[in-house]
This record gives structure tokens, sequence and C-alpha cells, in this order.
């Protein structure tokens, strides 16, 4: 059985993802009519980076991959593989910002080419996430209970 501590800390770990979902989604709101600044489409995948580099330093500060393999040390290895991936993705977004600035930006083609690109981006942070839930709640739900 969890422990409430343990409890807390998992749902504070999925609701960081929530976070980032509501973000996602607000780019897919905007995105999905090209009746939408093009500056304001810019700035908000801009702010991508900066939330995801935040969501990232909250996973990697709270330690969930570390103490839940501490109870689950066989799952160590996908643990470095998760965590290995948090620089490329902010990268990824990073580098997908900058190149949103074109000189055809509010066209049909820029509109076209940037819901392409975020849509690729978001597939790649979604398979991320998926894998880091499964991760964490091995590790916290399905090991715990062999241990109490």
């Amino acid at each position: 059985m969890m422990k409430p501590k343990q409890r807390v800390d998992v749902e504070r770990f999925l609701e960081e993802h929530r976070r980032i979902e509501a973000i996602l989604q607000e780019l897919d709101d905007r995105l999905a009519k090209c009746d939408r600044p093009p500056q304001e489409i810019v700035r908000l995948l801009q702010e991508l980076p900066l939330h995801l580099e935040a969501h990232f330093a909250f996973e990697e500060a709270e330690r969930y991959f570390d103490e839940g393999m501490l109870r689950a040390p066989h799952l160590q290895p996908r643990a470095d593989a998760i965590l290995a991936q948090h620089g490329p993705i902010v990268e990824a977004a990073k580098a997908f910002a900058a190149k949103a600035v074109k000189p055809n930006m509010g066209s049909l083609e820029w509109y076209s080419w940037v819901r392409a690109e975020y849509q690729a981006l978001k597939d790649d942070l979604h398979r991320h996430e998926h894998e880091e839930n499964e991760l964490v709640q091995e590790a916290y739900m399905g090991d715990l209970g062999a241990h109490d």
C-alpha cells in the first residue's frame, strides 16, 4: 500500500503533466484555425521551452526517478533513458520556436508548416510523458506493494 506522502508526490507529478497538457491544448486551440495572429503563435512557441524547462526541473528536483528507482532498481535503465530525453526535447522546442519566425509568417503555408512541426514535437512530448507516467506508476505503485 502506498504511504500518504508517496501518494501526494505522485499526484504532484501527475498534476505537473496535466499543466503541460493544458499549455499544449492552448497551442492546439490557437492553431486550429488560421485566424490567430502569427505573433501570438510565435510567442506561445517561444514560451513552450521555458515551460518545459521548468517542468523537467521540477521532476528532477523532486527526485521522482531517483526515489522510485531506490524502490525498484531494475527500472533504473529506463529512468536514465527518460531523463536523458529532457534536454533534447527542450532544445527541439527552442529550435522550432526560432524557425517559426519566417518572412511568410501568417500565410497559409506558414500555418500548415507550424501545425505539422508542432504536431511532431507534441507527439514526441506525449510519448515521453507516457513513458514517464508508466515508469513512475510501476516504480511507486507496482513495486511498493511487495515491500510493505
